[in-house]
């Protein structure tokens, strides 16, 4: 089994702005430029928090638009929450009242500086986003993407 992180960040690390939007990232590109689609092709099971979680739901309507369905992805997700969230229809959806840390025993440490991260490929989207894929080590030596 093979652990992959994705995430679209700023370059102070953010992923969503102050009031938990993600708007920002899709005034930079359009998601089909990117490697997005044939990485989520791959996957197996998501893994998600809830203000993640909950951002789709408020923008179920786009959503719909875009994927046809209020959910964007056919995979299994598990999203984690300490609150009782409401399920979006159609959705194989589990809540996990956990963080992701006991998930995720082969993930190498939050702060990797042993074994370093290794830049496999960079690519320019748009004059303010790049797509950087980076290889990590884990803690028993195997590939991590």
């Amino acid at each position: 089994m093979k652990t992959q992180y994705h995430a679209a960040t700023s370059l102070d690390g953010f992923i969503a702005t102050e009031d938990d939007s993600l708007d920002w990232l899709f005034a930079l590109g359009h998601v089909d430029d990117t490697s997005y689609p044939e990485f989520i092709a791959g996957v197996g099971a998501l893994a998600m928090g809830a203000t993640t979680y909950e951002w789709v739901r408020r923008h179920a309507d786009q959503v719909v638009a875009e994927t046809g369905s209020p959910w964007p992805s056919t995979q299994p997700a598990r999203i984690f929450s300490h609150r009782t969230l409401p399920p979006i229809p159609g959705a194989d959806l589990r809540f996990v009242a956990a963080t992701c840390g006991p998930c995720t025993p082969r993930w190498p440490p939050r702060r990797i500086t042993t074994p370093p991260l290794r830049l496999v490929s960079a690519r320019r989207i748009s004059d303010g986003f790049a797509e950087l894929r980076y290889e990590a080590r884990t803690r028993d030596g195997a590939r991590s993407a």
